[in-house]
């Protein structure tokens, strides 16, 4: 019998991609979610607006029910993500030169925390003080573990090595008096 191999996939990916398929920019996922105005749904938004982008017009123009239907947001919803992408200037909102609709110019994102303060200092404070609270609720729980797993690998009064039952229980009629150790 001969062990299926599993097969390569194209750029490392967990699965073969078989369909148009955009990836993700790290610096939506790790710089701009540090931006106090930036919400998960604004990623999607802005995502479909890359996916939209036509080279040859050097633009997106997808509308408003379009974006509605690919991202199953409300109408004032993907107005106000928008609004907030053009805040944050990951896009720009323009009216086409021939029909009069909205177009997008779709912009590159800052790619460090360092070029997110420079573009908005403001944020800069706030950012820091919640990024040492985060750090300090990790020590925290790495100490109360570190303290959690020595009172663990304590012996117990009286009896070296030995560990206590974490419960037990005794069943009526049962022959032993101890109870049942778990």
């Amino acid at each position: 019998m001969s062990i299926k191999q599993p097969q390569p996939t194209n750029n490392n990916y967990p699965f073969q991609v078989d369909e148009h398929y955009a990836l993700s920019l790290n610096s939506m996922n790790r710089v701009y979610t540090k931006h106090p105005d930036f919400k998960p749904g604004m990623k999607l938004i802005y995502e479909l607006l890359f996916d939209y982008y036509n080279p040859h017009y050097g633009y997106a123009f997808p509308t408003i029910p379009q974006l509605e239907r690919d991202s199953m947001l409300g109408n004032a919803t993907v107005k106000r993500h928008l609004r907030a992408l053009e805040k944050l200037d990951l896009i720009e909102r323009r009216k086409s030169p021939t029909h009069g609709n909205n177009v997008y110019v779709v912009k590159k994102p800052v790619t460090t925390l360092e070029g997110l303060y420079a573009k908005f200092p403001e944020i800069q404070t706030d950012v820091e003080k919640r990024l040492e609270k985060i750090e300090a609720g990790a020590k925290s729980d790495k100490e109360r573990l570190s303290a959690y797993r020595k009172e663990a690998e304590e012996p117990n009064e009286g009896e070296e090595g030995a560990e206590e039952p974490v419960f037990s229980i005794t069943i009526e009629g049962d022959d032993d008096p101890e109870g049942w150790e778990f």
